[in-house]
């Protein structure tokens, strides 16, 4: 029997708060496989778009093996992070996608 993944409780705000600031949010919260909760997009040019995978966690919440081995991955090219609360992941990607858009 599988069994619903538990979202974190601050899920909902930080998908409000990327699209309140013009972020496209896909949820991938239910895929499981350690794949990271949320995928935020932003439009650079009319055909190109910048992509950063969201893990959301709580505040005393860990990252298990499997989603350190995403972050080793994608961190480094500027296209994860660790969502704990919704204002500091609105800036934190902010900056990122400015950073990429130059």
């Amino acid at each position: 029997m599988r069994y619903a993944k538990r979202r974190d409780n601050n899920h909902a705000e930080i998908v409000s708060a990327l699209r309140q600031c013009g972020f496209e949010v896909i949820d991938f919260a239910s895929a499981g496989h350690d794949i990271p909760d949320i995928l935020a997009v932003k439009a650079i040019t009319d055909d190109l778009s910048w992509a950063c995978w969201v893990e959301v966690k709580s505040k005393n919440g860990r990252l298990s093996d499997g989603q350190k081995r995403f972050q080793a991955i994608f961190q480094p090219r500027g296209e994860w992070y660790e969502g704990r609360d919704p204002e500091e992941t609105v800036a934190a990607l902010q900056e990122m996608y400015l950073k990429a858009a130059r």
